[in-house]
């Protein structure tokens, strides 16, 4: 949401050229918008926006390494973390919702309960294949996607 309010602010100035960045959010894009002169009251706004995205990133980064160091020392976390696309924060939700992964009998099983797989019907030799489980854990769910 702040950066959206962020792009309404920078969408409202005409002839406004953007660096070439692929993150207006990374540290060149950043840079840019911190050394931005626009008119008033559009410069305040973007002034407070920048400082309240700073200390959001602040305070995500001390947050990452308290989960890191809470969680860090676990063998899961640990093998979690050497998937592709799971960091630090997604590799403690998957650890904490699966809990102890010798209560699956099966990777079958996991996946049903994280409810990514599809539902299956048939019924006089016709299989159909429908949406994903709708009674699974929601959580898990949301962390196994989010790194996909």
């Amino acid at each position: 949401m702040l950066r959206n309010r962020m792009h309404v602010l920078l969408d409202r100035q005409r002839g406004l050229e953007l660096p070439q960045c692929s993150d207006i959010f990374g540290v060149r894009g950043l840079g840019f918008l911190r050394r931005l002169q626009l008119p008033e009251p559009d410069a305040t706004l973007l002034r407070e926006q920048l400082a309240l995205h700073d200390l959001i990133a602040q305070q995500m980064k001390a947050q990452e390494k308290r989960i890191a160091a809470e969680f860090g020392s676990e063998p899961m976390h640990r093998h979690l973390l050497s998937v592709p696309g799971i960091g630090a924060t997604l590799a403690a939700v998957i650890a904490c919702e699966v809990d102890a992964i010798e209560r699956f009998n099966s990777a079958e099983k996991l996946c049903a309960y994280a409810g990514v797989v599809p539902t299956t019907h048939s019924s006089g030799g016709k299989v159909t294949h429908g949406r994903l489980l709708p009674f699974c854990n929601k959580w898990l769910r949301w962390a196994l996607v989010e790194a996909s």
